[in-house]
């Protein structure tokens, strides 16, 4: 009876079973029958896509393709989100 459907309204819903497969399911992915970390897979796609992103830009810029402002902007964007944002250490007193 735990797993049966609910009626709302014009909806079928079924509930969840546990909380623990739940949060599971979210932290993997299953790729190719693999179960892959989802953080990492995420981290990846978007470190390739910035380079992706830094290549084009460098590419047009050394042609001279399209507005130079535009690749410059985009350049500088990408690779200010790249690079991790810099902190002064505490300095400790006597």
């Amino acid at each position: 009876m735990e797993n049966s459907p609910i009626n709302i309204g014009n909806e079928t819903v079924l509930p969840l079973a546990d909380s623990d497969n739940v949060s599971e399911n979210h932290s993997n992915w299953r790729i190719f029958g693999t179960k892959l970390p989802k953080n990492e897979i995420v981290y990846g796609c978007q470190v390739v896509m910035l380079y992706i992103v830094i290549i084009v830009c460098l590419v047009n810029l050394s042609i001279g393709n399209g507005d130079s402002n535009l690749w410059t902007a985009l350049l500088s964007s990408s690779l200010g989100y790249m690079l991790p944002a810099p902190t002064l250490k505490a300095i400790k007193r006597v």
